[in-house]
Parts: C-alpha cells; structure tokens; sequence
C-alpha cells in the first residue's frame, strides 16, 4: 500500500496516517510511522543507482504496447545517461501540425535551471509568446 500511495506522491507519514484510519487504529497497520519512513527511504536507496536505467527500461517497454511510440537514448562509455528522446503519437502529430514546443526556464535560488512551462505554438511570433 506504500508503493500505491508513493504512487500519486502520499508521502510514509501520510501513508501511514491514512492506513491507521483505514484499518481502524494504530495497533492495525502492523508497522510504525518510523517503519514505513525507513521502508521509502530504503526504496529511495535502491532506485538511487538504477532511476536511469528504470526509466530508459520502462520507456523501451511502452514500444511493445503504443503504437507509433517511439524511444531512444545514448549513454557515456560508462554506461552514465547522457540523453533520452521519446515521443508518442500525440506529439508527432503536434510535430506534424508544424506546432513548434517552448520551454520556459528561469534559475532557481541555488542558480540551478527550472522548468516553469511550457506551451505549443503555432508560430514563433511575439504574439504567440504573449
């Protein structure tokens, strides 16, 4: 159930809170708040080293069920990630409607890059940004 709720970002605390209600009381989780923020913090852990290789797995998988998926990726001669492309139906047709894709970025307070947007548009015109 941890894994279910880290699913759709409930935190262990909340997790926990929400299966004591479920479940009628402390008593019945069968494990304490400190057991299941050890459990995700394990999780994390683990994930640390593979989350690239997770998510490049995962993205190759999707072109055995989605048509028209398309995924690729390049790596160091280390194996580190160095890009990963992938694209579904949807945006190649956006791609093919001539729809141009705009990221907004500002810096953070640590002068690190952030995603604030981003938008489709049909033209490159200050109009469009606007």
């Amino acid at each position: 159930m941890l894994d279910d709720l880290a699913n759709i970002n409930i935190g262990p605390v909340k997790a926990f809170n929400i299966m004591r209600t479920m479940y009628g009381g402390f008593d019945k989780v069968g494990a304490t708040k400190s057991d299941c923020k050890n459990y995700k913090r394990n999780i994390n852990l683990f994930i640390r080293d593979y989350d690239a290789e997770m998510a490049v797995q995962r993205l190759m998988a999707k072109k055995d069920y989605c048509p028209n998926f398309s995924c690729d990726y390049f790596s160091s001669s280390d194996g580190a990630l160095k890009g990963l492309f992938w694209a579904d139906e949807r945006a190649k047709m956006n791609f093919y409607d001539d729809l141009v894709f705009v990221p907004f970025t500002g810096i953070d307070n640590h002068n690190r890059n952030v995603t604030l947007g981003a938008a489709l548009l049909g033209s490159e015109t200050a109009e469009s940004y606007i």
